[in-house]
């Protein structure tokens, strides 16, 4: 037997699909020649820039930010941040932009496409004119809602808060047709007058006119401490009238960030608390950046993991993992796994196709085990897919020689995935750079991942995997058969190939240390793809 000439060939003809490595279709950046997305993001995800981006059902991109300029794409500036709100055809064109601004700081941080009739953006707004004259507190930020319809026109704009500092972080649209939002509150008056004690803070309130329906607060895991603090960064309604979890952080000492845990809920549609929890490193800062239905009442959380302990099945050290936690319907974890190398990595956000396959985006600082290839700058967006079991199925980076990072994410359909975040090169990916920090939206494709379910992979095994060599055994479970193999590094370069391996063969090769992954394929039909690891 022999291969067949070139992967395209064995993409679409083999039987179960082996994954595309995507291909980036374009990159744009937005801003102005001030700074879009000031502050930082390594205390914890809710503390400096974001932007984050969705897609409508008629298929435009809806994306939000915050902006300092009054040129380029931000036709002016109210003082401070402003909230940046633009509409872009799926070739990157700009249908339209929008600032929403008062003389101080205003921030969005969730924005949803709501079908063919707009979108809505979260945030917070320290302002009390312009227009936020309805900010319940002077000189202090209330959670802010805005809702705009397909052609940027301001249906109307809420402020929800009382005394004190109040955020909002997240919003989705219940299956009863209401919105519903989660965020931190130190307030106790206003529209948190009679809502309990505790930081964390969810909000419902009408999808039409943005009226409040309820506002509740929830003691969590570390609220018996005098010295506490806690936030809810996420929620996600669970498929099949399974409740809906939020998840954000929470530390026993707001002295210490190193002491933050992932800390997580379940409610239902009127925000009666069935179970609250924590999970997280002993030594480590520790958030939520994701919460993805699962199915079944189960879900996933993707967070930032900061340290080792006895809830964490790997670190790889450095400033941060990627972290992905399978939990069942009671909040118990089933399985854990990070991805990362030694410096830092940060994810932000992450996505689903409809077969359960994440992914995941954010930033990464390492150039050796999972983000080993591609290196562009001091920090890369960095773009990782996984198998609804956790197994890596490719990662991706991109970049110039500055900070780059991804913030937010959407998914197309099953093969194209639009990331946005912040970009501060002119250089390698960024050819459009405008001025000081800008706004970068990458649209990346890959075929489509239909056809990986996890029981292909017991038609082949490998030992020692990980290998501490290079050399490997590989045994067919169909013992009549013989297979060619490939190995393909993470970049999709083929690295080594051989033709007619028996039911047992002892692999020999000269690889360096990193992942790679191998496919087996026979003219009888048989296929299959694992993972090897060399160390």
């Amino acid at each position: 037997m022999r291969f067949l000439t070139c992967l395209s060939i064995v993409l679409l003809t083999s039987s179960i699909t082996f994954a595309q490595f995507p291909d980036t279709v374009w990159t744009k950046s937005i801003g102005g020649t001030g700074n879009e997305l000031s502050g930082t993001t390594l205390i914890n995800s809710f503390g400096g820039y974001s932007a984050v981006l969705d897609i409508s059902q008629d298929s435009f991109i809806y994306m939000a930010a915050h902006s300092l300029s009054s040129d380029g794409y931000i036709q002016s500036n109210a003082g401070n941040d402003d909230v940046f709100v633009c509409k872009l055809n799926l070739l990157g064109d700009t249908i339209w932009t929008r600032v929403f601004g008062g003389s101080e700081s205003e921030r969005p941080f969730e924005i949803l496409a709501l079908g063919d009739s707009g979108c809505v953006v979260v945030g917070y707004s320290i302002s009390t004119d312009g227009p936020f004259t309805a900010n319940h507190a002077s000189s202090y930020a209330d959670g802010v809602v805005i809702r705009i319809d397909e052609n940027g026109n301001t249906k109307w704009l809420k402020m929800f808060g009382g005394e004190n500092l109040d955020y909002l972080y997240d919003i989705i649209l219940c299956s009863d047709g209401n919105f519903m939002a989660c965020g931190e509150t130190g307030s106790n008056t206003g529209d948190l007058s009679g809502t309990g004690a505790g930081l964390n803070w969810v909000i419902k309130f009408n999808a039409s006119n943005g009226t409040k329906i309820w506002s509740k607060c929830y003691e969590g895991p570390f609220s018996s401490n005098p010295n506490f603090i806690e936030g809810i960064f996420k929620l996600t309604e669970l498929s099949g009238n399974n409740g809906i979890i939020f998840g954000g952080y929470g530390t026993p000492n707001f002295n210490d960030f190193n002491a933050d845990d992932i800390i997580y809920a379940k409610i239902d549609l009127n925000g009666n608390l069935a179970w609250f929890k924590s999970i997280g490193s002993s030594t480590g800062g520790d958030y939520t950046a994701s919460i993805l239905d699962a199915g079944n009442g189960e879900f996933n959380i993707v967070g930032r993991l900061q340290g080792t302990g006895t809830e964490v099945t790997n670190y790889y050290g450095g400033g941060g993992d990627f972290w992905l936690i399978k939990f069942d319907s009671s909040g118990t974890k089933e399985w854990d796994k990070s991805y990362g190398g030694t410096e830092w990595e940060f994810p932000f956000d992450a996505v689903q196709d409809e077969y359960g396959n994440i992914f995941m985006g954010g930033f990464t600082r390492s150039n050796n085990n999972d983000a080993s290839f591609n290196q562009q700058g001091l920090m890369d967006y960095w773009l990782v897919a996984v198998y609804p079991y956790g197994d890596t199925i490719w990662t991706q980076r991109y970049g110039g020689t500055s900070n780059e990072a991804i913030t937010g994410l959407a998914l197309l359909g099953n093969s194209t995935i639009f990331s946005a975040g912040r970009c501060e090169s002119d250089n390698g990916y960024i050819h459009d750079h405008i001025g000081g920090r800008d706004i970068w939206v990458v649209r990346t494709d890959f075929l489509s991942l239909v056809n990986t379910p996890e029981h292909q992979y017991s038609q082949a095994t490998l030992f020692p995997n990980p290998s501490l060599d290079g050399s490997f055994l590989v045994r067919l479970n169909d013992f009549s058969e013989t297979a060619d193999i490939r190995i393909f590094s993470t970049t999709g370069q083929v690295v080594f190939e051989q033709e007619d391996i028996n039911s047992e063969a002892i692999i020999q090769t000269n690889l360096i240390d990193g992942i790679y992954f191998i496919d087996l394929y026979s003219v009888n039909g048989f296929h299959t793809i694992l993972r090897l690891v060399i160390q």
